[in-house]
């Protein structure tokens, strides 16, 4: 009886084994796992996971295949380094830096597709805040700070002692002339020299005297402002 009862746990055993091993050849695959991101180098890195071996990697730009793919050769060398289901992507920066909108897509050897998107987009370069006066022309835009307090200035209309302007690409139009208020204060309101005089740490900048010129409160004539004032820097026309 105990023989008996052994061989009849052997071929559950295997029954059951044998219909595990039946089972998954049936499981569905998974579409490839695309994990990527851009190094410090700019290049795009990272790796792809897949349940079957890779036939092709294609990136597209707008819709359009990149030079240099699809990729069908994932040995050495390659931009897709790998086999048996793993991967590793290293997509040189050259290739990535165009502004636009990027598509990796993978395909196994099942025609499963994985697909991982990303943009690209223009970075504008920092303004540099190196003047502590500047002559405005009309239509130009200039950045403006002093301390925390940062923006710019578009300039709509100059005349020798009068400029008009908007800030921070607003629609209102703020004027600082010689005929009044000549000073514009850290809210962002015009200020009349009096103002200016008994709060002179609260002048942004000021338009100089008989001028076209845009500048910091401690450029003003008036020594008790300039002494009182805090610096203020612009950028050249952006």
């Amino acid at each position: 009886m105990k023989k008996v009862l052994n061989l009849s746990v052997i071929l559950a055993v295997l029954v059951a084994a044998f219909s595990f091993t039946s089972c998954g050849g049936d499981e569905e695959k998974d579409a490839p796992v695309i994990s990527v991101g851009l190094n410090t180098n700019g290049d795009l890195t990272g790796t792809i996971k897949s349940d079957s071996d890779l036939k092709s990697v294609t990136l597209e730009r707008n819709g359009n295949t990149v030079t240099g793919f699809p990729v069908t050769s994932f040995g050495v060398g390659s931009m897709i380094v790998g086999k048996d289901g793993s991967y590793n992507v290293t997509i040189p920066a050259a290739l990535v830096a165009t502004v636009g909108n990027y598509a990796l897509i993978a395909t196994d050897k099942s025609d499963l597709k994985g697909t991982f998107t990303f943009k690209v987009e223009d970075t504008p370069d920092p303004i540099e805040y190196k003047h502590s006066q500047i002559s405005v022309v009309a239509g130009n835009t200039y950045g403006f700070k002093q301390g925390s307090i940062e923006g710019t200035i578009t300039i709509v209309s100059i005349e020798t002692g009068k400029v008009v302007f908007t800030l921070n690409q607003s629609a209102a139009q703020i004027t600082l002339s010689d005929a009044g208020t000549s000073y514009l204060g850290t809210n962002l309101q015009p200020m009349n020299q009096a103002a200016a005089v008994a709060s002179p740490a609260n002048v942004l900048f000021c338009l100089l005297s008989n001028s076209t010129n845009v500048a910091s409160g401690t450029l003003a004539s008036n020594t008790t402002i300039s002494g009182g004032a805090n610096p203020t820097l612009f950028s050249d026309a952006l």
